[in-house]
């Protein structure tokens, strides 16, 4: 969010505060002067913004370390202990729950239910956020935790609006489930919904192969095929929710003669569901072509800084060779510019996990903290 020209003082003071929170979640603990060298502010301004963090308790001092000159300045972070997230990713099976703390560290993860033919989705999805919180409060010690957010990816379109699922091509028997008002009425938090893809996007973003990027676009191939897409440091969803649905990309006019389908072309030659199986030599370099084709395109759309490749494809024995390998040479062959770098995901299986855990916490204080460099 860009800061305004003018401001009062207690503006100002409030966007100091914001900027100041938001770079110790990005650089970590840091003193009041290394604070202000960094954003450029006086060290008084970080006084000031500072110990209105004190006394939100989002930060707090931690241990000294000595500088050269032999001082021992107090140093801040966030205050981990503040309270809790939890992060869903539906499109394994079974799906997986995390648990990070206020800085975004994930703390816990557990295997939940499966999904995939269940008549009971959203009973599923609830008994597995449960049993991930009471197997993190025996483990940790802790009772009674304090969850402050849910966030949950979904393998579909989901209106931005209204958190409804619109389009669960993979899982019928989420389409229609509003799984924002579900999950709030269950656990009393916020709960913020979004495409998997997007999630993954946000992890490697904010901390993976995209950091210190502001144009990405990650590459998901796992049972679907989408893309999560990063436009000038923002989240790009599209008016409906359906940016980056490229599981529906048509090749060539033939496929449209096909009509609607539940899954797109490009998803039923190359998803993960077909290609466990046994696929010959000619199968995989025809899916890894039609790929190509799809990322080529999205790149000369969209010109990313960088391109990350993940979802399941990733988990194939010997993904590199097979996939990632020559599909990357194949885009750079058929791409007419400079082309971005182009890179398997850093986090794994952990990118739409981080995301999701991400994204809560995003979501959850971007009214408090709106304002970042």
């Amino acid at each position: 969010m860009k800061v305004p020209a003018t401001a009062n003082a207690d503006l100002q003071h409030s966007i100091n505060t914001s900027i100041i929170f938001n770079y110790l979640r990005d650089h970590g603990a840091s003193n009041r002067a290394k604070i202000a060298q960094g954003l450029g502010l006086s060290t008084p301004t970080v006084s000031r913004a500072i110990e209105t963090l004190l006394r939100s308790e989002h930060v707090v001092e931690v241990e000294k370390v000595q500088l050269e000159n032999g001082k021992w300045p107090v140093r801040f972070s966030i205050n981990a202990e503040h309270g809790f997230f939890v992060g869903i990713d539906l499109i394994r099976d079974p799906i997986q729950v995390a648990i990070s703390d206020f800085s975004g560290e994930i703390k816990h993860i557990r295997s939940g239910s499966s999904i995939m033919n269940s008549a009971d989705p959203l009973g599923e999805i609830v008994s597995s956020i449960t049993a991930c919180i009471g197997e993190f409060e025996s483990l940790s010690g802790r009772k009674n935790l304090t969850v402050l957010a849910l966030g949950v990816g979904v393998p579909a379109v989901v209106d931005p609006t209204t958190g409804t699922i619109v389009a669960g091509s993979l899982y019928e028997n989420l389409d229609g489930l509003n799984l924002r008002d579900s999950l709030t009425s269950r656990f009393g938090v916020p709960v913020f919904t979004e495409n998997i893809a997007n999630l993954a996007a946000i992890g490697e973003w904010r901390g993976g192969a995209g950091r210190n990027t502001r144009n990405l676009v990650f590459f998901e191939v796992s049972n679907g095929v989408g893309a999560g897409i990063i436009v000038d440091g923002n989240l790009f969803r599209g008016s409906k929710g359906a940016a980056g649905e490229i599981g529906y990309f048509m090749s060539s006019p033939e496929q449209s003669e096909a009509g609607k389908a539940n899954t797109g072309y490009l998803e039923r030659i190359v998803a993960m569901s077909h290609m466990k199986t046994a696929f010959t030599e000619d199968e995989i370099q025809r899916a890894v072509r039609y790929l190509a084709m799809a990322l080529t395109n999205i790149m000369l759309i969209l010109d990313p800084e960088i391109v990350v490749i993940g979802g399941e494809m990733g988990d194939l024995p010997e993904a590199n060779r097979l996939f990632i390998e020559p599909l990357t040479a194949l885009v750079r062959e058929n791409y007419p510019f400079v082309p971005p770098r182009i890179v398997p995901s850093s986090l794994g299986r952990k990118a739409s996990l981080n995301g999701a855990l991400g994204f809560a916490l995003d979501s959850l204080l971007v009214d408090k903290y709106p304002y970042r460099l």
